[in-house]
């Protein structure tokens, strides 16, 4: 097997049904913190910038800086979100068991430490790295496509218009430009 055969193999173990729930539970949530350690922190940095596109208040909480006075910006009606690949990231569990009454979705195997511990589970599957030092290559992939379905599944609640309003630069935003000129 190789990368793009694993890739494609994980890719069809997707868990839908859970990222239908987290779409619910993002929705409903007054703000959502999005955390992660190591390439999984990369993603979430990205998924959070992501969701403030879609008008979702949104923030990146690194999971140390948490553990060291940030956790204070974190209340009751507010949804954490833990990325972890592995799901036994001892920075994310830790923290996640530092905040047993804030509701958490965590996106990660169901079996592990982090999976337990969270009240909901985007269940990510088990994948073999098909490189020889076990870069987390495949791992990377799949859990920036769910985070990346969880937010195609949010953006039916944002107009085109208050999209482009939000991400005015770029190909994006010169896209409302020529959306503007058509519309003179």
């Amino acid at each position: 097997m190789n990368t793009l055969d694993e890739l494609n193999r994980a890719l069809q173990e997707i868990d839908i049904k859970g990222i239908d729930e987290a779409v619910k539970l993002i929705d409903a949530a007054e703000r959502v913190h999005v955390t992660g350690v190591g390439k999984s922190g990369d993603v979430a940095r990205l998924f959070a910038g992501l969701l403030s596109s879609l008008n979702v208040d949104a923030t990146y909480l690194d999971p140390v800086s948490a553990v060291h006075g940030d956790m204070g910006r974190i209340k009751f009606d507010h949804l954490l979100v833990c990325l972890s690949s592995s799901g036994e990231s001892d920075e994310i569990v830790d923290l996640k068991n530092k905040l047993p009454k804030i509701p958490t979705l965590s996106v990660c195997r169901s079996f592990s430490r982090l999976g337990v511990a969270s009240e909901h589970v985007v269940s990510l599957p088990q994948v073999e790295e098909q490189n020889h030092v076990g870069m987390p290559l495949v791992s990377n992939l799949v859990i920036s496509a769910v985070c990346s379905l969880i937010c195609e599944g949010l953006s039916g609640g944002i107009s085109t218009e208050q999209y482009l309003e939000n991400h005015p630069a770029g190909e994006i935003g010169k896209r409302k430009l020529t959306e503007q000129d058509r519309s003179s």
